[in-house]
């Protein structure tokens, strides 16, 4: 089975997402993103439930636009809840603007 990558961002974000998951397919993994339609008769929560239980890995990209979209704050709590391996990818945001939640992890820039 396939390396299984979980994306996550704002929709204001999804050419970033986009562009990221690209990259990632393009290294051999298999990407799971939350901006994909759920499957028939799921509710978005449950998809995303399901899609964090098939990840290894959770890609959260967090921008401007984002920082204080509570969403990607939950989606990362339920990632961190199911020991899944979470990556912050900062885009644009100063180092005194990352949230604490975020700041005591590794993170990339």
């Amino acid at each position: 089975m396939s390396y299984q990558v979980l994306i996550s961002s704002a929709p204001k974000d999804r050419d970033l997402a986009e562009n990221l998951a690209q990259s990632v397919r393009d290294a051999g993994a298999l990407v799971l993103s939350v901006w994909q339609t759920p499957a028939r008769g799921e509710t978005i929560d449950f998809d995303l439930r399901r899609l964090l239980r098939k990840a290894d890995e959770v890609v959260l990209i967090l921008t401007d636009r984002s920082l204080n979209n509570p969403y990607l704050l939950i989606e990362m709590g339920a990632a961190f809840s199911l020991h899944k391996r979470v990556i912050p990818i900062l885009v644009g945001i100063e180092e005194s603007e990352v949230p604490p939640l975020i700041a005591q992890f590794r993170y990339v820039r």
